[in-house]
């Protein structure tokens, strides 16, 4: 499999990067480059590179201690820029990276909004953007990414609502939006997730009820919803999440009684219902589960 994989490291060897891509691509990948606030001495060398792009083949040597390694082949299928501290924005030249499969730039310091172009990334499997200080709504185009399998946009700064359109990706097993400054309420698209096995929207400012489709997503096993501004009743559908294992709705305004219905629910080790408006008795049901 052809790939290309970026790996910024603390102080590592620049060795020779060569390319042979479309213009497109090429300039992309200089403004991406550019765009991660390089060292000064990084930055020429980058602009020496990105002043070739006319040539079909492309090569230049960098000095040592530079902080960057590249090995370049023809089609990007990886980029892994995690855990390191990069800051400034996210360049919209992603969009022409239309190889890619896995794009992690988790634990930086990137800040600005999360572009529309992410839309074009029509075969990419896993986005990881958490971790670091972007803002804005999610882009409505992420319901394009149908080949999507995880998403992760946790402890961010991303403000709106959840876009109806992530009703689309049926592929995703793994969806992680909390720790966000996200309203309005959770999508009744969700119900069309029958493959979502972990489904994290905890500490947000969700709002509304919990959705009855919430019964469809028979493969789920983690749901956590704690500390939003959920209300209304728990949907007694709740009991057809039978490969559940943890479910925490605590610290919201849910009222009503504890459905009888969580005794089909028979794999399920925590369940968090605290700082609510319940009333009721306790299930007998609860006597061989860890709860709060």
């Amino acid at each position: 499999m052809k790939l290309l994989v970026i790996l910024i490291n603390a102080l590592c060897m620049w060795n020779t990067l060569t390319a042979n891509f479309p213009d497109t691509q090429t300039e992309a990948y200089c403004a991406i480059a550019i765009s991660f606030h390089p060292t000064p001495e990084m930055f020429l060398s980058i602009i020496d590179y990105c002043n070739q792009t006319q040539v079909p083949s492309l090569s230049c040597d960098r000095s040592s201690n530079c902080g960057l390694s590249v090995n370049v082949t023809n089609n990007l299928d990886v980029i892994n820029l995690s855990s390191n501290q990069l800051s400034g924005t996210l360049p919209t030249q992603f969009g022409y990276l239309t190889n890619l499969t896995i794009l992690s730039l988790f634990s930086n310091q990137l800040s600005g909004t999360i572009p529309t172009q992410f839309g074009n990334l029509a075969v990419l499997a896993i986005l990881a953007l958490n971790s670091n200080q972007l803002s804005g709504t999610i882009p409505t185009q992420f319901g394009s990414i149908t080949s999507l399998v995880y998403l992760g946009l946790w402890e961010n700064e991303l403000s709106g609502t959840i876009p109806n359109q992530f009703g689309y990706l049926t592929s995703i097993g793994e969806l992680y939006i909390y720790s966000n400054q996200l309203s309005g309420t959770i999508p009744t698209q969700f119900g069309y997730l029958t493959n979502l096995n972990h489904l994290y929207l905890w500490g947000n400012q969700l709002s509304g009820t919990l959705p009855t489709q919430f019964g469809y997503l028979t493969n789920l096993n983690q749901l956590s919803l704690w500390s939003n501004q959920l209300s209304g009743i728990i949907p007694t559908q709740i009991g057809y999440l039978t490969s559940l294992t943890w479910f925490s709705i605590s610290e919201n305004q849910l009222s009503g009684t504890i459905p009888s219905q969580f005794r089909k629910i028979r794999n399920l080790s925590y369940i968090g219902l605290y700082s609510n408006k319940l009333s009721g008795t306790i299930p007998t049901q609860f006597g061989s589960i860890n709860w709060l």
